[in-house]
């Protein structure tokens, strides 16, 4: 590549540069300039989505909140091997009845009696 081929390239890139440049120089101030127009809608547009944004974050707490007690639903710990079991569905009353049944009859281990009813997910 020649001396002059290098410079005009050079030369287009710092012109697009300049192009840029100057269109976000003018977007700038016309967005400025349309603001300054129109402070009480601005103003009224910022109460507005500060309220969205509040409600939102709330529904999104609530919905981590529920997706987090559903996990702790689905699992339970066995304290004689040390790890968490993954329940097909949450337990009832009467499923612990039987699990403490089975424990006590037979002495297997909390998930051996949860594999027995069937309650633990593969």
């Amino acid at each position: 590549m020649n001396n002059s081929t290098v410079n005009l390239n050079k030369f287009k890139r710092e012109a697009k540069i300049r192009e840029i440049k100057q269109a976000v120089t003018d977007k700038t101030k016309a967005t400025i300039e349309w603001c300054t127009a129109n402070k009480e809608g601005l103003a009224i547009a910022g109460v507005v989505l500060a309220g969205a944004g509040k409600i939102f974050g709330q529904a999104a707490k609530h919905h981590d909140r529920k997706v987090e007690q559903k996990l702790k639903d689905l699992k339970t710990y066995d304290h004689s091997t040390g790890a968490y079991v993954e329940l097909k569905r949450k337990l009832r009353a009467g499923d612990i009845e039987q699990i403490q049944n089975l424990r006590t009859r037979t002495g297997c281990s909390y998930t051996d009696a949860l594999m027995k009813l069937n309650l633990v997910r593969r």
